[in-house]
């Protein structure tokens, strides 16, 4: 008998076990495999992790994402109005090594920018609203320069801090960016702003992402 009822559970079919109106808690490892759909407000309890941080709102959004070739000294990219911390990661490659890139928002040029450099020679003074974030890399020998920065709107102000990676002709280096710009009211983000600080270097080719950061 105990072997019949062992082989009568042995051939149950396997179901799909859904947690009620409340908590679901597993003691173990949670394999997460193909779509997992979590229906409800996050905002009322949200996912636990084992460090004990609780997790209740999605991690990122990308907001824009892409490749571009704008052959031109100034391009934009456009995203949905933001307001919210922004994750922006890109690589450049311009027609001339270690050439300036510039960055702003808004297509606002009245803004007030500053900006610190750390490890990076020569040093180029802002351009007004645009902070100095990079440098581009010329097509030959090289696949591009990277730059990753986060970009915070507070206020009048919109603060920029990341960090440039480069493997560039003139031998591998790195270099930490911070800077703002100050505006005349809140800036809500709606375009990303490119220039490079010479006006006869032109962007060739242009790899990019926007986030939301939590």
């Amino acid at each position: 008998m105990r072997t019949l009822i062992l082989l009568a559970i042995l051939i149950l079919p396997i179901t799909t076990t859904y947690a009620g109106n409340g908590d679901l808690t597993v003691n173990g490892t949670t394999n997460l495999n193909g779509t997992t759909n979590l229906n409800g407000n996050l905002g009322a309890g949200g996912i636990k992790f084992q460090d004990g941080t609780q997790q209740t709102t999605a991690p990122y959004t990308v907001l824009a994402s892409g490749t571009i070739y704008p052959n031109t000294n100034a391009f934009n990219i456009n995203i949905p109005p933001t307001t919210g911390k922004l994750s922006l990661t890109y690589t450049i490659t311009s027609s001339a090594d270690a050439e300036p890139v510039m960055i702003g928002f808004n297509d606002n040029l009245t803004a007030v920018g500053a900006y610190a450099l750390y490890a990076i020679t020569p040093v180029y003074g802002a351009k007004s609203g645009k902070v100095h974030m990079g440098y581009a890399r010329t097509t030959s020998g090289s696949t591009g320069q990277v730059n990753s920065f986060n970009i915070t709107p507070s206020g009048n102000m919109i603060f920029i801090s990341g960090e440039h990676m480069s493997d560039s002709n003139l031998n591998n280096w790195c270099a930490i960016f911070k800077g703002f710009l100050k505006f005349s009211s809140p800036q809500t983000v709606t375009k990303i702003n490119f220039q490079t600080f010479n006006t006869g270097t032109k962007f060739s080719n242009v790899v990019y992402k926007v986030m939301t950061v939590p």
